[in-house]
């Protein structure tokens, strides 16, 4: 598995977007470390060291940090580069709305380490975005709870909860007949085997049946005593998820959280009767070769021609 460094511009980012950024990095490797740079002895910083330990963050502090100085950018491209000539991870992340990591972005590429980037677009220079390998837009991560550990919100789904209803759709996919496409739930259930209780809970089902029945990407029937299912036509939400990549992502290379991109399409009111949720399973199952999705499915971006 991949490794990535991680390395935070405290000075320069929403500090409560750090466990999300984390989780997302999870989708393309194992974080092997995490530093954060700034005054950390400051008031703004200094109430965020909890938060830190707790997740696993090492807090680099630099206690005569003035407004105004780029201390935390030194001291950040310095460990960066060292930890390139030392012992390398696979990967880097910047983490900062700063514009003045160019140079260490590039230094980093040409000794072949990937660069992720995240930061708040509409903060930093047009170009620096596109000079990462692959750039994330902060504002555009899924949000926290008020109260969270660094938990996603519950109405999003987990990278587990993806992986069990693309699962899902395989086992349906295998097991249908005829022209009509139809396949016995109960061919499907012997299939995918055992589902866990927290996505049942998470869409109100007690029953592999209902749960089909609330999952977005399927439809269900019941003849007599028995139920079928199948996959249903995802036209409509390809041309959704197209039309809002083209809206939230002004850079082609941009990762966007299927999350945010599901919310996107249901405020547009098309689609009344579904939730979020529905919404969001129907993209992560979509198969397309106009987009190119992260190894869990939680973020896509569209395919470079």
């Amino acid at each position: 598995m991949k490794t990535i460094a991680v390395f935070i511009d405290a000075e320069n980012c929403t500090l409560s977007k750090i466990p999300t950024i984390l989780q997302t990095l999870q989708n393309f490797g194992r974080v092997s470390c995490a530093m954060a740079y700034g005054n950390w002895s400051g008031e703004r910083l200094k109430k965020e060291l909890t938060n830190m330990q707790q997740w696993g963050i090492i807090p680099k502090s630099l206690p005569f940090l003035k407004a105004g100085k780029n201390a935390a950018d030194i001291a950040l491209t310095v460990e960066a580069v060292a930890m390139s000539c030392q012992t390398p991870a696979d990967a880097v992340c910047i983490v900062s709305s700063d514009s003045d990591f160019t140079p260490l972005i590039h230094y980093l590429r040409q000794r072949n380490i990937l660069v992720y980037g995240v930061g708040e677009r509409r903060k930093i220079a047009s170009h620096i975005d596109q000079i990462y390998d692959y750039f994330f837009d902060a504002e555009t991560l899924p949000a926290l709870n008020e109260n969270s550990d660094g938990a996603l919100s519950p109405d999003a789904l987990t990278k587990e909860d993806i992986q069990l209803i693309r699962k899902l759709m395989e086992s349906v996919r295998k097991c249908q007949e005829g022209e009509e496409k139809w396949a016995y739930v109960g061919t499907v259930g012997t299939e995918v085997g055992h589902i866990p209780k927290n996505l049942k809970q998470k869409f109100g089902a007690k029953q592999l049946t209902p749960l089909l029945e609330k999952l977005g990407p399927f439809k269900t029937r019941k003849e007599k005593s028995q139920s079928f299912v199948k996959i249903r036509n995802f036209s409509s939400y390809v041309k959704a998820l197209d039309e809002a990549l083209d809206a939230q992502s002004s850079t082609p290379n941009a990762f966007i959280s299927i999350h945010t991109l599901a919310e996107k399409i249901k405020e547009t009111g098309r689609y009344t009767e579904e939730s979020v949720m529905q919404i969001e399973a129907i993209l992560c199952c979509i198969n397309n070769s106009n987009f190119n999705f992260s190894t869990t499915y939680q973020q896509v971006r569209k395919r470079q021609l």
